[in-house]
């Protein structure tokens, strides 16, 4: 994405991989992890390394550093997130030798007589190594495409042995040619929690890899998954950022912009736990709040804690081990035999998993105890009851988030010398209308929207969850007419039904294969979506991070489907259309926008005509 020179880079927290990322946003924070993952490429007898640490921690950054200045020849990144269309052990294992494959040809190896030939894919019919390659790795264009690439697959899982031997075979020849073992980085292994289905598969391949030199990508609850031979690898940990480089982060993202704000870098600091991710989605918050909203700064930083923990860590009362959290925050860490009994370790993987927890280090010599800090987002909801009495309004809150199937993580507000919240009226009125709450009426809710998602140097991702289907078209109507009042912006709708027999993760890609950066895509998932099709979506985030979209779902669909998306959720910012969009229209507001509009495009603008729509609904009722 774009990126100014000198003025505010805000984004919610997406990996660093360009030229222009490392030089305006970096900060060397790490460099000891640094220095250990450069001898690792650079050591010829090196055994396999598991490189991890939770959601957000900045492992993803931090070896794309690495890797850019490596001299390492005959480096195989294998991305076991971003390429697989579906969650088998074929589907990894051809994503594997399609990885080795791609180097194999660029340094001039043969690629026949491994134990798989050309042959075996008929009649998929890849034209060539290279056309296999393109296959296996390429985001297929048309769904057609896509059966073509799932029926190579089969080929894999009707006898993985086979293509195991057909990939050490490439790997030896790669050997041979530069002089030594390639390096294989194991990329997007911490998109799969232990237990997932998908997980199943991709085990049978990370432990064919760990008798070959291999850089496993893996998130820390990874580490307990006692019996696996990929597990017991050697081990490279790393853990939440410390205040200083928080805040390094913070002047880097607001460039000239940083004094105005500094006074608040510790109030954010304490709510973002160390977590890289967590730190730039409550900054990005906070400075919308306190530079478009212009709420006061109590209220921006409260609402910004509020707004940040619903995106990043809702989660339903059913299934929040609140018991466990409280033993954890009384203790100050875990011990191993928690993670890994079968009695507790579904509930403090879980923990880990969503970020609930930060595990702070490796345990000392000699122990067995992981230290361990509760995520400042989530204490909230460990304890309800204080010394002092709640204020009316609190309980009112609390109960609205009960009322919506809301955690009450993130419910908590700065607080005086007597436990009681500052600032309380103006955030009251933020979040309260008479009886009925309603975060943001429509006109300021879409001034945040557009400064992100409507900003050419921004690439979001907002997702609308609706109840009445009715409701859909006005919407869609007003968000895609209003984004034409800040530049000159595309619409495309894309229509993703999941269900048995469906294919929708498949239809997105082709969809989105040639990205436009003054696009919009509004993304309907319809259908009721299998388990399965959703693990691919989790997995699959990445491909959407320099993607404007706008997504809605039916609202008790994703009550259903968040539980599948610890990380795809990473991305996103939520909303309920109708309690966050149907406020009453104003049709001043409209009309100024027409008369902007008119001014500057022509009469067949889409933005015209959307904008019309909203207001023939507003002066007809329909």
């Amino acid at each position: 994405m774009k990126r100014r020179p000198h003025g505010v880079n805000l984004d919610d927290g997406v990996e660093l991989w360009s030229d222009e990322d490392f030089e305006r946003l970096y900060v060397p924070a790490r460099p000891e992890e640094a220095r250990r993952l450069s001898e690792w490429l650079t050591d010829l007898k090196a055994e396999p390394l598991i490189f991890t640490g939770q959601i957000g921690s900045g492992k993803t950054t931090l070896l794309n550093k690495v890797l850019r200045h490596s001299p390492s020849p005959g480096i195989v990144r294998v991305e076991f997130d971003q390429v697989p269309l579906e969650e088998t052990q074929g589907a990894f294992l051809a994503v594997l030798f399609g990885a080795l494959l791609r180097e194999a040809l660029a340094i001039g190896c043969s690629c026949d007589g491994t134990g798989v030939s050309l042959s075996d894919f008929s009649p998929s019919g890849p034209r060539g190594w290279e056309g296999l390659r393109d296959l296996l790795l390429t985001a297929p264009p048309t769904l057609t495409e896509a059966r073509r690439v799932r029926a190579l697959y089969s080929v894999f899982d009707e006898n993985p042995l086979q293509g195991q031997r057909a990939c050490a075979e490439l790997m030896q020849r790669i050997k041979r040619e530069i002089g030594s073992m390639p390096p294989i980085i194991a990329e997007g292994v911490d998109k799969f929690a232990i237990s997932r289905a998908g997980y199943i598969g991709l085990v049978e391949i990370l432990n064919f890899l760990s008798d070959y030199k291999t850089l496993y990508e893996a998130n820390a609850i990874h580490l307990f998954d006692a019996g696996r031979k990929w597990v017991g690898s050697d081990k490279l940990f790393i853990g939440p950022f410390g205040d200083e480089i928080v805040a390094a982060m913070y002047e880097k993202r607001l460039g000239d912009y940083a004094p105005l704000h500094r006074g608040d870098f510790s109030f954010l600091m304490q709510y973002s736990g160390g977590n890289a991710r967590q730190a730039l989605r409550l900054l990005n918050a906070y400075y919308f709040r306190r530079t478009q909203l212009g709420n006061g700064r109590d209220a921006a930083l409260a609402l910004a804690a509020h707004q940040v923990t619903q995106d990043l860590l809702q989660f339903g009362f059913d299934r929040f081990p609140a018991d466990l959290l409280a033993i954890l925050n009384r203790d100050g860490y875990v011990e191993a035999g928690v993670l890994i009994d079968p009695e507790t370790a579904q509930d403090a993987r879980v923990i880990l998993y969503r970020n609930w927890a930060f595990l702070q280090s490796t345990p000392s010599p000699g122990t067995t105890r992981w230290p361990l800090v509760i995520n400042p987002l989530v204490s909230g909801a460990i304890a309800w009851e204080k010394v002092m009495p709640e204020p009316p309004e609190l309980t009112a809150v609390r109960r609205w988030a009960r009322d919506h199937q809301i955690s009450p993580m993130g419910l908590n507000l700065p607080e005086d010398e007597e436990g009681r919240p500052r600032a309380w009226k103006e955030i009251w009125d933020q979040l309260a209308s008479s009886e009925s709450f309603v975060q943001l009426n429509i006109v300021r809710l879409l001034e945040e929207i557009a400064s992100s998602l409507f900003s050419a140097n921004r690439q979001d991702r907002i997702m609308v969850s609706y109840r009445d289907p009715q409701n859909l078209n006005i919407a869609l109507d007003y968000l895609i007419g209003k984004a034409a009042t800040y530049g000159p912006f595309k619409s495309r709708e894309i229509r993703l039904v999941g269900g048995e027999g469906t294919d929708p993760v498949a239809t997105m890609m082709a969809e989105i294969k040639e990205k436009d950066e003054a696009t919009i895509y509004a993304v309907f998932m319809e259908g009721s979506w299998t388990p399965a099709q959703l693990d691919v979506l989790e997995r699959l985030r990445d491909r959407f991070v320099d993607v404007q979209m706008l997504w809605f779902v039916e609202h008790s669909a994703l009550l259903r489907y968040l539980r599948h998306w610890p990380q795809f959720r990473q991305l996103l910012r939520f909303y309920v259309l109708e309690d966050d969009f149907l406020s009453p229209l104003s049709k001043e507001e409209i009309e100024a926008d027409l008369s902007v509009l008119s001014s500057v495009f022509g009469p067949e603008d889409s933005g015209i005509g959307r904008l019309r729509c909203v207001l023939q609904y507003l002066e007809h009722g329909e």
